[in-house]
C-alpha cells in the first residue's frame, strides 16, 4: 500500500511539474516550508524544503531555510552541514558565515568559531557584521578563559589558573583585567616581580585601572617599601576617591612610617565611609593607641 501511495505522488507531482513548470512547483514548496517554519512545525518544513531543492537546488534563500528548520528540531550537524554547503556553492554569501560563527557562538565553541573565521574569504572577513561577531567571540572566550581561571584557583588548582589566564591572554593580549588577575594569582603566590610586571602592563593599557594601583601598592606593603606602597595608593585613591578600603591602607602605609597623624586622618575617612567596617575600626583604635589618644583607642576598641 505505501508503495502504491508514493506512486500515486510522483505522478501527481510530476503532473503538477508539466503543468506548473520547474520554478512555480519549486516556489510553492518552498513558500509551503515557510508557513510550517512559521507555526514551529520543523519537521514538516524540513520535507517541504528538500522537495523545494530536489527541483531547484540554485536557491540560496531555500537552503538557509532549511538549516534553520534543522536548527529548530536541534539537529546542529545538520545545520553546520547545509550551511557549509552554502558557502561551497557561493563562497562569498556572508549570511551563512554568520550562521555559522553565531551557532558556534551560541554553543559556547569559541575555538571552532574562531578556527572558521580564519578560512573565511578577505572579502568575507571585511564585512562589518563578520567583524563584529569575531570580537564579540573573541572576548566571550577570553571572558570563559578568565572566568574560570578564577574558579579554579579558588578552588586551589593553581596550575590550572595560570595556564586558563595565559590562555586569555593568548586569545586577547589587550584587556587590562586578565593581566590585573594573573597578577593578583603572582601576589598571593609571593611571586611579587611577576606580578609587578602584569600591574604594570595593565596599566600601560588602561591607566584609569585604578585596582592595578592598589594590588601594585600591596605588593610594594608587602614588601616593605611603603612610600612606594602609599604612592600607589595615592594613585588608585585619586581614580576612586570614595574606597574606604584604600584610605585605610594608606593609613596603615603611614602608621608603618610613624606618620600617625597623618596615618590617622586617612583611617578616620575609611571608618566614616565604612561605619560597618570592624577590621578598619581595629586599626584605626591601633594608630589612637600608638599616638597616645587613650580614651579614644578605648571606644573605637569597644565599637
Amino acid at each position: 500500500m505505501k508503495r502504491i501511495i508514493e506512486f500515486l505522488l510522483a505522478i501527481v507531482c510530476a503532473a503538477a511539474l508539466v503543468f506548473l513548470g520547474r520554478p512555480k512547483l519549486s516556489a510553492y514548496f518552498y513558500n509551503k516550508g515557510v508557513h510550517s517554519l512559521d507555526n514551529n512545525s520543523y519537521g514538516q518544513a524540513v520535507n517541504y524544503f528538500k522537495n523545494s531543492l530536489k527541483i531547484d537546488s540554485s536557491v540560496v534563500e531555500t537552503r538557509c531555510a532549511l538549516a534553520k528548520s534543522y536548527l529548530g528540531l536541534g539537529q546542529v550537524n545538520e545545520v553546520l552541514k547545509v550551511y557549509k554547503d552554502v558557502i561551497k556553492a557561493y563562497p562569498e554569501y556572508v549570511p551563512a558565515y554568520k550562521a555559522i560563527g553565531q551557532i558556534y557562538f551560541e554553543l559556547e565553541r569559541y575555538e571552532d568559531a574562531l578556527k572558521a573565521f580564519k578560512e573565511f574569504s578577505p572579502r568575507v572577513q571585511d564585512d562589518p557584521g563578520i567583524k563584529k561577531l569575531i570580537r564579540d567571540i573573541t572576548f566571550e572566550y577570553m571572558a570563559d578563559c578568565l572566568y574560570r581561571g578564577v574558579d579554579a584557583f579558588l578552588a586551589g588548582d593553581k596550575q590550572k589558573a595560570y595556564d586558563l589566564l595565559d590562555k586569555a591572554l593568548v586569545i586577547k593580549s589587550d584587556f587590562a583585567y586578565t593581566y590585573y588577575a594573573l597578577a593578583f594569582l603572582y601576589y598571593f603566590d609571593n611571586k611579587d616581580d611577576e606580578a609587578v610586571i602584569k600591574l604594570n602592563k595593565a596599566i600601560e593599557i588602561s591607566p584609569q585601572f585604578w585596582p592595578a594601583y592598589k594590588l601594585l601598592g600591596d605588593v610594594y606593603f608587602k614588601k616593605g617599601y611603603f612610600l612606594r606602597a602609599q604612592a600607589e595608593y595615592q594613585t588608585a585613591l585619586d581614580l576612586n576617591p570614595n574606597d574606604a578600603v584604600i584610605y585605610n591602607d594608606l593609613g596603615i602605609a603611614f602608621m608603618e612610617k610613624e606618620r600617625y597623624l597623618e596615618a590617622l586622618e586617612y583611617l578616620i575617612k575609611a571608618a566614616q565611609l565604612a561605619p560597618e567596617n570592624s577590621d578598619i575600626k581595629f586599626n584605626l583604635a591601633n594608630v589612637y593607641r600608638d599616638n597616645g589618644k587613650i580614651e579614644e583607642a578605648i571606644f573605637t576598641y569597644e565599637e
